[in-house]
């Protein structure tokens, strides 16, 4: 399957983390690989969520000149500046703050102990884990320096944000991709939300 041509796009869903090293060991790429419970409604529900995600990206890249990929179902994998500086908003310095999380701890705890008021809808999480992600979520993108992986430039949001990363307008389950230049968000309205340590919090002021 490694040898096949660059407009070949192979990708497959398996039923749990056994069966993506199989598929890996067949060839398949990493990002082309989507695990999915096979063991329930809500699982069928999801990994349909995900192939009309993934079909919906593949076919803006296709429109793009993109031939295949190899990120399929990562999300965030293939942004680039291009797409980000001709869609998006950059945010203004001085109405947000990037907070590195070094606790598994509740998120409004967490942003008012930075000292800043919490307010629903005013924290994005770092899109680290297979999440899902609701239909009236919105999403941010910061920029990060490519040899380091730190955010240390703009932050991006908009609109156009969950279209750029073929999101549906329904609720759906992604995995976040690895880019080298971004870092994608995704808005919480939870203050219940536990944060995963070694990430960022997003904070609108």
């Amino acid at each position: 399957m490694n040898t096949l041509p660059d407009h070949w796009t192979s990708a497959i869903m398996v039923p749990n983390s056994l069966a993506k090293r199989t598929a890996q060991q067949y060839g398949f790429p990493t990002g082309n690989i989507s695990i999915w419970d096979a063991d329930s409604d809500q699982g069928v529900e999801e990994a349909i969520g995900a192939v009309k995600t993934a079909a919906t990206r593949f076919l803006r890249d296709r429109e793009q000149g993109v031939r295949g990929t190899r990120n399929l179902f990562a999300m965030g994998q293939d942004l680039s500046a291009a797409d980000v500086a001709s869609n998006l908003q950059a945010l203004d310095v001085g109405k947000y703050v990037l907070i590195p999380v070094d606790q598994r701890v509740s998120i409004r705890e967490f942003v008012t102990s930075a000292g800043h008021p919490y307010k629903t809808g005013c924290a994005f999480y770092e899109l680290s884990k297979r999440e899902k992600v609701q239909a009236n979520k919105q999403i941010a993108v910061a920029e990060k320096d490519p040899a380091t992986g730190r955010m240390t430039g703009k932050v991006f949001t908009g609109p156009a944000a969950r279209q750029l990363l073929g999101l549906p307008a329904t609720e759906v389950t992604v995995a976040p991709g690895s880019n080298d230049a971004y870092t994608v968000f995704v808005q919480s309205t939870s203050v219940n939300r536990k944060l995963v340590p070694g990430t960022r919090l997003l904070v609108l002021l």
